[in-house]
């Protein structure tokens, strides 16, 4: 949500705020990664339905990769975005966000600007 709000500040002209945001969110997203991740079994929700076991720090990883991606993309840092969502992609194939956005990064780089 961090990253759209970010956008949305950037079309209502307030660039400063957009890009401490984004900032907050890239060293909230790497501080994240370095966590070391447990299942609290008395939390009222879990951010997964848990059907299935899951690897929780490769989880997390995949998670922290793709905020660390968002940021620099709104930042304009298009090579570092698209770096760090190619390895959300390594670690995670259908990872829909991370999809989505190195769609539009290649989209973008194939149209010629006039």
């Amino acid at each position: 949500m961090t990253y759209y709000r970010a956008l949305a500040l950037c079309e209502l002209g307030q660039e400063g705020e957009a890009n401490r945001l984004l900032e907050q969110l890239l060293e909230s997203a790497q501080r994240q990664m370095q966590q070391r991740i447990t299942i609290d079994y008395f939390a009222t929700s879990l951010p997964n339905f848990l059907l299935f076991e899951d690897d929780l720090q490769k989880r997390n990883r995949i998670d922290s990769l793709y905020l660390i991606g968002l940021a620099p993309l709104g930042l304009g840092r298009v090579a570092e975005a698209e770096a760090s969502l190619r390895d959300t992609l390594a670690l995670d194939l259908n990872h829909l966000g991370a999809q989505q956005h190195l769609r539009g990064l290649q989209s973008s780089a194939s149209t010629v600007k006039l």
